[in-house]
């Protein structure tokens, strides 16, 4: 029983550490009994609030982001304290939804008001249910929020994910629960699939398999995982390696999940997870022959991955730059034979966009993983991993419109336009632009991320998925492909060569 009669008397108390963000105090109490404690810290923090956003397609906003106390990068809702400006807190969450997600909603409705740890802290955590939030504005992040992102997940996708440490703050996985109690109630997916097919509009065009030339897309892949990699060769919080998983059912790709990477040790453990799976990796496999027989690296893919992996990066990077100096302009670096018809540049460069580094950080992860690369090196044929370029299918889709930057300063209006427009165009379910011959389904907000990491892993997953679909023909490999450079798989790509084997230009692809 709790009461008046049972609250501690203060006999004194004094202020150990007090700033903007916490007040850490020590009391002197005597309890109702007359036991003297002596002393008892308490903490008084700002009152907090969470936000439990939800999109109309019943996707929730999550933010992911580095956590120093735990030494982890979070998954999160948007939350945040209370500050002076708040008149309450429903405005208090109002705003960290803005700035931490640039999502909006109209109505916000209060859930909870709980303590988080009322033995020894102060506050008070608010909860609140953001239903049917839409995306107005770009990020207002603090300095100390840099390397902050945002996650759309299906809602499904996060209750399943509770009891596996998907959300890893306590106090948010407490308001997603308590927002279940009042959102209607979820169906099967199957249910909403065909309610949502029955107002009568059409199905997209998927009933037969999609034809380039003489070959086919091939149906079935039910529940085959399928993973998109946008790849940097110097992952961190600020710059992860981005993972979209998908599920290919039937003519179906369904975005499941994100990943992000802010070390190879999470990429390589990818790379060592058990099958089945197919993955498109955005960087380039191999060197040109041209490179290779020229520097007299050995003569095979494992051979002279195998020689890389013997150097350190320093040294690498020494062994192209005294290549390059010497040669004459405009042979300096060797494009492969795919690199000319992508419009792709040499994997020698090792500045601006450098390539050359990501060749050297992930190609040899792939030798070590003993994953299958179709055309280089048979390997664990559950585990395949083809090359991929995101670049080939959003000129296809949107032009040479220029949609991403990771610079944000140089971030714009229009680069989000052309996202937008994008995604819309590989999505629209009543046609199939991509020439995958799939059906895409993924949450929109993917083209939310201004570095636009989170749709190329979308687009590297298509080209993954379509690649699944010609496995019986090589996974869209042609038989003339060199087998020491590698190839890009895509649709338009089984058909850049003549009759004489010559690689035609990109213009002619279009």
């Amino acid at each position: 029983m709790a009461g008046n009669d049972e609250t501690w008397k203060i006999l004194h108390s004094r202020s150990l550490i007090r700033d903007r963000h916490i007040d850490v105090r020590a009391d002197a109490c005597e309890t109702p009994s007359g036991l003297r404690v002596d002393p008892y810290y308490v903490l008084t923090y700002p009152d907090w609030v969470v936000v439990v956003a939800v999109t109309p397609d019943r996707q929730m906003v999550l933010v992911r982001q580095y956590r120093h106390a735990a030494g982890k990068v979070l998954l999160e809702a948007p939350a945040g304290s209370m500050e002076a400006s708040d008149v309450d807190p429903e405005a208090a969450a109002r705003r960290e939804l803005l700035e931490e997600t640039g999502y909006r909603c109209e109505q916000m409705e209060w859930l909870s008001s709980l303590y988080p740890n009322p033995s020894m802290q102060t506050n008070r955590v608010h909860a609140f249910l953001a239903r049917d939030v839409v995306r107005v504005s770009e990020q207002q992040l603090d300095p100390e929020e840099n390397g902050l992102t945002v996650e759309l997940l299906p809602i499904e996708t996060v209750l399943a994910g509770l009891g596996t440490g998907l959300i890893g703050q306590s106090m948010h996985v407490a308001a997603i629960l308590q927002a279940m109690t009042v959102l209607p109630v979820l169906k099967p997916v199957g249910e909403r699939d065909a309610a949502s097919r029955s107002d009568g509009s059409p199905m997209p065009p998927l009933s037969q398999p999609a034809r380039l030339g003489d070959r086919e897309t091939q149906r079935g892949g039910d529940g085959m995982r399928v993973f998109g990699v946008d790849f940097t060769s110097a992952p961190s919080r600020q710059k992860p390696i981005t993972c979209v998983e998908c599920r290919l059912d039937g003519g179906t790709l369904r975005f499941v999940e994100m990943h992000r990477w802010t070390n190879f040790d999470g990429f390589t453990g990818f790379l060592a997870s058990s099958g089945p799976w197919i993955a498109g990796l955005d960087f380039p496999f191999g060197q040109s022959r041209r490179f290779i027989e020229t520097i007299g690296w050995p003569l095979s893919w494992e051979g002279y991955v195998g020689h890389v992996a013997g150097l350190t990066r320093a040294q690498f990077y020494e062994t192209l730059t005294q290549y390059r100096l010497p040669r004459p302009p405009g042979d300096k670096e060797h494009q492969r034979f795919i690199d000319k018809s992508t419009g792709g540049i040499s994997p020698q460069k090792l500045h601006g966009v450098p390539v050359g580094l990501m060749f050297y950080e992930g190609a040899h992860r792939l030798l070590e993983s003993d994953v299958h690369l179709p055309l280089l090196r048979a390997g664990d044929p559950s585990r395949v991993v083809v090359e991929a370029y995101p670049g080939v299918m959003a000129r296809r889709l949107i032009g040479r419109r220029s949609y991403k930057n990771d610079t944000r300063s140089l971030q714009t209006a229009e680069h989000l336009s052309a996202r937008l427009d994008l995604f819309d165009i590989l999505c629209d379910p009543a046609s199939d632009h991509s020439l995958s011959g799939l059906r895409i389904e993924a949450p929109r907000s993917l083209a939310d991320d201004p570095s636009g990491d989170a749709l190329d892993a979308l687009l590297c997953a298509v080209q993954a998925g379509w690649a699944y679909g010609q496995r019986e023909a090589g996974f869209g490999i042609p038989p003339h492909a060199d087998p020491l450079e590698g190839w890009i798989v895509d649709p338009v790509l089984l058909q850049v060569s003549d009759q004489g084997g010559t690689i035609s230009p990109q213009s002619e692809m279009t």
